[in-house]
């Protein structure tokens, strides 16, 4: 009779997807993962609009885009909305 030993299943690695528990059990706000809302990353991109300014957008990716940088936290005075026919994530004013 051979005795088979089962091997552990590996977690998942812990992601911050709008817990506030993480963020303050590990360092505050300030964490060197990306902000990730049910498996879409948040990322910004400084962008020049023709009249003159740079503003700076934020969007949400699956996939790692061409141009931006993922975010750490999510910009204050904003909060993630879901648009109800696509449902895809996107910010919104607080």
């Amino acid at each position: 009779m051979t005795i088979m030993q089962l091997q552990p299943v590996p977690r998942r690695t812990l992601l911050r997807e709008g817990n506030a528990f993480y963020t303050l059990a590990h360092g505050g706000a300030r964490s060197n993962m990306p902000y990730l809302y049910q498996g879409w990353t948040l990322y910004s991109r400084a962008v020049k609009l023709k009249k003159g300014p740079t503003v700076t957008i934020y969007f949400f990716s699956k996939r790692k885009p061409k141009s931006g940088k993922p975010c750490d936290e999510m910009p204050k005075g904003r909060k993630v909305g879901v648009n109800k026919r696509t449902g895809l994530p996107f910010l919104r004013k607080s």
